[in-house]
């Protein structure tokens, strides 16, 4: 008993001077809206990681994936002004409403080859950060997404021309695709990618724009049964953005860590834009497994018809929204028209 008592008591000192596991002086929480598959979600949660792990325990990140926060894509920015949120992936094709200028910097279908997407990120990225700043939002980072081609992927029905996609409800994911779309005489509608599973499995819409390589991610296989290239994604960049309440407080040191961090996450997503492994291998599972039938890409003719029908609404729209739009479509016009130029 003797012996018992002193473990007993030897236990309880030791606790009494380790004592509980000190908290983080500083406990931030990021909210990313895409699922914690995608690959720009990983690099996000390891961008974070970083953060923890050089910050001496002084900051802790918790990232939030998916719309698990309870903040819906569409108001990130309110709720980073507000200070809701202390930091938060932002992702400008969702802000039609409270920044439809910013929307309009750069549109699908303006980008016509992969390297351009490096080329431009400089003039896009400008443009960001200023109007960022005006909602009091710091950008610590930013991360680009493969080059990928946007695929048109429907259910029941192969479709690889403009021509057949007239009739089908067709889900993009911003308004100046809805617009482009309405010019080539096809019906689509916005869906957040987080609802688009169930979307398509209940024919809210018949086909969807997605990239083939990260289907899988959110099961979109399982509920399509074709899949035909486009046009080449425009990279358009995230940036990770911090409540300008909450980077304030934060010391000089800690700021240096996420600024660090941010610098290391773009720089990975620089050396892997122009990787298609992925979509290679998608591709090559899904015509090897027959989940998916991947038919040959739309043709040239309409390519370029997509091509002209984005650039014409991208320039109607800049016109139409005002603020800074038509600035912001000149520019990165310009830039791009240069970056031509020199190939």
């Amino acid at each position: 008993m003797k012996a018992l008592s002193f473990v007993f008591a030897a236990a309880i000192a030791a606790a009494a001077v380790t004592g509980p596991a000190t908290a983080a002086e500083f406990e931030w929480r990021m909210d990313v809206n895409l699922v914690e598959t995608r690959p720009e979600a990983k690099l996000l949660g390891a961008f974070a990681e970083r953060i923890n792990s050089n910050a001496g325990g002084r900051l802790e990140i918790k990232t939030f994936y998916g719309g698990s926060l309870g903040i819906k894509s569409a108001d990130t920015l309110r709720a980073l002004k507000a200070g809701s949120v202390e930091m938060a992936q932002l992702y400008a094709g969702y802000f039609g409403r409270d920044a439809p200028d910013l929307a309009l910097a750069l549109v699908q279908g303006a980008i016509l080859d992969p390297q351009e997407n490096i080329e431009i990120q400089p003039t896009v990225q400008e443009i960001y950060r200023e109007f960022y700043e005006d909602w009091d939002v710091d950008i610590v980072g930013w991360i680009l997404a493969n080059s990928f081609s946007i695929s048109v992927m429907c259910r029941d029905e192969p479709i690889n021309s403009l021509a057949q996609l007239k009739g089908k409800k067709l889900r993009v994911w911003a308004k100046d695709q809805v617009e482009t779309f309405e010019k080539l005489g096809v019906a689509a509608q916005i869906v957040p990618q987080n609802d688009l599973y169930v979307a398509m499995q209940t024919g809210v819409v018949d086909c969807a724009l997605y990239v083939l390589g990260i289907a899988h991610t959110i099961s979109l296989q399982e509920v399509t049964d074709y899949a035909a290239s486009l046009h080449t994604y425009s990279v358009v960049p995230s940036a990770v953005g911090v409540s300008g309440k909450y980077w304030k407080e934060l010391p000089k040191d800690l700021q240096d860590v996420v600024l660090e961090a941010g610098q290391w996450m773009y720089a990975e997503s620089l050396r892997t834009i122009n990787d298609t492994s992925a979509e290679d291998a998608a591709r090559e599972k899904f015509l090897a497994s027959g989940e998916l039938e991947v038919l040959p890409p739309f043709s040239a003719a309409d390519r370029k018809t997509f091509y002209d029908a984005a650039v014409e609404v991208w320039a109607d729209s800049a016109k139409e929204v005002g603020r800074k739009a038509p600035e912001y479509q000149a520019n990165v016009t310009e830039a791009l028209a240069k970056i031509r130029s020199g190939k």
